[in-house]
């Protein structure tokens, strides 16, 4: 990477500032600050070039000044940068802007005339990162130098060294290894906690199938002896019915052959009176007949003397003036006695035949009620003795059905009871049971064959775990970047001590060292500066402001060792904010000396912000800017020959 151009408007203090950067070999910025009464270089803006190149790449500032604060508020329009670089010698421009009246608050990547802007801010920085091959922590550690910024490599925490080496060394794929890594490990645990927590399932249903079959083969067992008790008690009343059944088909055998008996004496009694019965029947109706006949002509006689009175009563009216039935002439009131006398002898005649026929029917009725009363009495005796035989065989034939009744019942019951014998020895209950056994061990088989299935899915993730906490190891701390940073340290040291011997220190010794702490459960790998100064302090704070220095210049350039050794990585400028403070002259000779001979090709440029004007002989060029009116200007920029100290 390297830096070619900037051109800063209303950025900090700055109006308006343009300014190469590439092939300047070593520059100084002095300032004057003609807004003070005294016109020194404090608050002139020489740092705010610094702050606009690292805010136009990155966004940010070194003293993290807030976004809108950036815009010079004593200028017409908003912010805006433009730096154009060079990477792989391919042309590339960058512009930032803040509340600008053109570019608005944006940032805008080119590559020659192809716009590579992406959609948002966040998107395009990543893109120009990417094409830096630094982010900011790596780019203000190894490039810039400021006092009190947090990026000083010396003064900054130790994981955060850890993480600038990771960084130059370009050893974020490890990084990214690792993420990758953890999220596989975080889905293999989650994959294992649900693939436990199915077997916690499994687990329970497999010991609920087993207790299931269990109690169903208990149930099995219980009920086979249950049910051969039942059956035992089915034979028994079985038996017991059947013998039952035998005394009472034997007692309805006997009373069928009394029955029998007495249908044979009833049958016998009936042949001996049924002729005489007969005989009597035959008089009786042969008197009741003469008797019904006379009768009938009695009630026929008794109506024609009926009819004769009728006539004597009505005969006037009958025969006056009317034709005789006899002679035909009409008869007249005179003649009616004549004929009255004839009425009344034929009333007379009707009267004594019908006396006589109910002398007659009187002496048949008598006859009649003398048979009658023979046969009913003959009847009566007949009734008697049949009664008593209808009597016996009514109770025989009463005790026959309620024989027949129970061997009925009886049967009907041995039946029912053969039946449910020949289903308890079927037994669909058991089969039922026995069926539902053989589901749930197969159902268990499933089950177990699913747990088998599992375990070895587990056993897997345990493999694959193992190899996954060997690579978490790996490219997490203490591993293959520990190792790497570990090998390289070696490297960073030997330049150190080199730069530090150039300084004029030979007995300071400065090393960065790896450490490895335990923390909780975690072993958290960093970067530790050790300073053992033979004349002085143990440790860097120990040491006077000018070793410090020195250390600080000594460790900047080693770190820019180690980034011109990793391809792609180096930059072709410094910048070095007030580095010479708390150094005496000769402190600040061999630092120059130092930073001269630091300069490697014609595109190098090493920028040092300071204050003390007096240094300018020792420098290539000397930038001067003048801040007035608010606003900081370039004023002049002088050449001069450093040969002295080369």
């Amino acid at each position: 990477m390297k830096l070619q151009n900037i051109s800063i408007h209303n950025f900090l203090s700055i109006g308006d500032i343009e300014l190469q950067l590439s092939g300047r070999g070593l520059v100084l910025i002095n300032g004057i600050n003609k807004d003070t009464v005294s016109g020194d270089s404090n608050g002139a803006g020489k740092s705010a070039i610094l702050e606009a190149v690292v805010w136009v790449l990155y966004g940010k500032t070194l003293r993290d000044i807030p976004a809108d604060a950036v815009v010079n508020r004593f200028a017409d329009s908003g912010a805006v940068v433009k730096l154009d670089f060079t990477v792989d010698d391919l042309p590339y421009q960058v512009i930032r802007a803040r509340k600008h009246d053109e570019y608005g608050s944006g940032l805008f990547l080119y590559q020659g005339n192809t716009n590579l802007t992406l959609g948002t801010v966040k998107q395009t920085q990543e893109k120009l990162e990417s094409i830096l091959g630094m982010d900011f922590t790596t780019f203000t550690s190894s490039i810039v130098f400021g006092q009190g910024y947090a990026s000083v490599f010396t003064t900054m925490k130790d994981a955060d060294r850890k993480e600038v080496l990771e960084k130059i060394l370009e050893l974020n794929v490890f990084s990214k290894c690792l993420e990758e890594v953890k999220l596989d490990y975080r889905e293999l645990e989650a994959d294992t906690a649900n693939l436990n927590s199915t077997l916690t399932t499994l687990y329970t249903t497999r010991d609920s199938l087993v207790q299931s079959i269990k109690s169903l083969k208990d149930k099995l067992t219980q009920r086979k002896k249950e049910i051969k008790e039942e059956i035992k008690e089915l034979n028994d009343a079985i038996k017991a019915n059947a013998q039952e059944g035998t005394q009472l088909k034997a007692k309805r055998e006997a009373l069928l052959v009394k029955l029998a008996s007495i249908d044979d004496n009833l049958k016998e009694y009936r042949e001996v009176i049924q002729p005489y019965i007969k005989e009597v029947e035959q008089l009786l109706n042969k008197s009741r007949g003469a008797y019904l006949s006379l009768d009938k002509q009695r009630e026929l006689m008794e109506k024609k003397v009926k009819e004769l009175q009728d006539r004597v009563d009505n005969i006037t009216a009958e025969f006056l003036n009317k034709p005789c039935d006899r002679c035909g002439r009409v008869i007249t009131e005179a003649e009616l006695p004549h004929v009255l006398a004839s009425v009344l002898q034929e009333l007379e005649i009707s009267g004594q035949a019908t006396k006589s026929l109910i002398d007659q029917v009187k002496a048949l009725k008598e006859e009649y009620q003398k048979y009658e009363k023979e046969y009913n009495s003959k009847l009566l005796e007949k009734d008697e003795k049949f009664d008593e035989f209808i009597k016996q065989r009514d109770i025989l034939q009463r005790e026959l059905n309620d024989v027949t009744a129970k061997l009925s019942r009886i049967v009907e019951s041995l039946k029912r009871m053969k039946e449910n014998k020949a289903e308890k020895e079927s037994s669909t209950e058991l089969e039922t049971i026995t069926n539902l056994i053989t589901e749930k061990q197969e159902e268990l088989k499933q089950v177990i064959d699913a747990i088998k299935a599992h375990q070895e899915k587990l056993e897997s993730f345990k493999a694959r775990k193992d190899v996954l906490s060997f690579w978490k190891n790996g490219f997490g701390n203490g591993g293959i970047k520990s190792w790497v940073i570990n090998s390289y340290l070696d490297f960073i040291n030997q330049r150190i001590q080199y730069y530090i011997q150039q300084l004029g220190y030979t007995d300071l010794v400065v090393q960065f060292v790896p450490v490895v702490a335990t923390r909780g459960d975690n072993e958290v790998d960093r970067v530790e500066l050790q300073v053992v100064n033979g004349s002085g302090g143990e440790s860097y704070l120990a040491n006077s402001g000018g070793e410090r220095r020195r250390i600080d210049v000594a460790v900047l350039c080693a770190l820019q060792d180690l980034v011109r050794s990793r391809r792609g990585k180096s930059a072709n400028v410094l910048f070095l904010d007030e580095i010479f403070d708390t150094l005496d002259g000769a402190g600040i000779e061999a630092v120059v000396y130092l930073l001269g001979n630091f300069i490697h090709n014609n595109d190098d440029s090493i920028f040092v912000i300071s204050h003390n004007s007096e240094l300018k002989p020792y420098f290539d060029r000397v930038i001067t800017v003048v801040k007035k009116d608010k606003i900081t200007r370039l004023e002049e920029e002088v050449e001069y020959d450093r040969n002295f100290v080369s």
